[in-house]
């Protein structure tokens, strides 16, 4: 049998998916699922605990590898992919809490309460009924 330690597996693993970047950014696409597979647990774990909603986060993780996927002829190898992946993510999730707070901040203006009267009921009886008043007092 044949052992390899942690740090040779480490290794290997990044070499294939430094190997598979280059794929993706010759063109080929379909080299683009092994990252997907391997980034997505780890990301998921990092934008839950900034967002700290699972479906808001579920959401962002998809953005975060499609906006990975669109740029990755940005991508240098003189970087780490995971520093160059999680810099995005965070990016993402920080413009999601701002959004977040924004709508929370305005969030009365798009929660009025629905009136029992409609704008033409309120115009009839403020100001209709006062002119009918005066008309039979006449």
């Amino acid at each position: 049998m044949c052992y390899k330690s942690i740090r040779q597996r480490k290794e290997a693993v990044t070499t294939d998916l430094e190997e598979r970047i280059k794929q993706v950014q010759a063109g080929q696409t379909a080299s683009y699922e092994a990252i997907v597979e391997h980034f997505t647990p780890p990301l998921y774990r990092y934008c839950l605990r900034m967002i700290n909603q699972a479906q808001e986060t579920e959401d962002a993780v998809q953005d975060i590898l499609i906006k990975a996927y669109e740029s990755i002829g940005q991508y240098q190898q003189n970087v780490s992919f995971s520093a160059w992946l999680f810099a995005i993510a965070y990016r993402h999730c920080l413009n999601l809490l701002r959004r977040r707070k924004l709508q929370m901040k305005f969030s009365w203006l798009f929660h009025r309460e629905v009136y029992e009267s409609s704008a033409e009921q309120v115009y009839d009886n403020k100001i209709l009924s006062p002119l009918q008043r005066m008309n039979t007092c006449n």
